[in-house]
């Protein structure tokens, strides 16, 4: 990232939403549809936070966008694991890295979960200071 600035960590992520109190609405800020045909509404997220999450989505490793209701981000954080195929013995570290979403997703991938960065996710970078 730019000089002075990091990539947030889980344990960031954990502390915002202790501040919030779990109240991760008040990190958004995005109007959407709730498609009901009967009863539809606009919800609207009015960002008392600043933190300003958009509904950002995410794409399968594929390339399939997914953009739903919500924002999901990566963070610096991740986990190794070998793996040995059976066959040819041949040994692979797979990385996957902890990710957070935030808003009312369509797509449940989980929330502080690890996956493997082939899918796409918005990163939010963090100042460093001095």
């Amino acid at each position: 990232g730019p000089l002075g600035y990091r990539i947030h960590q889980k344990n960031d992520f954990d502390s915002l939403l202790k501040i919030v109190n779990d109240r991760e609405k008040d990190l958004l800020k995005y109007s959407y549809n709730t498609g009901d045909p009967i009863n539809n509404k606009v919800i609207t997220y009015t960002n008392s936070t600043g933190f300003s999450a958009t509904k950002g989505g995410f794409v399968y490793s594929a390339g399939n966008p997914q953009y739903g209701s919500c924002s999901y981000y990566w963070t610096s954080d991740f986990s190794k694991e070998t793996i040995t195929d059976e066959f040819t013995l041949y040994e692979q570290d797979i990385f996957k890295y902890y990710f957070y979403s935030l808003g009312n997703c369509s797509q449940d991938l989980g929330q502080s979960e690890l996956i493997e960065m082939g899918f796409g996710m918005s990163i939010r970078l963090i100042k460093v200071l001095p």
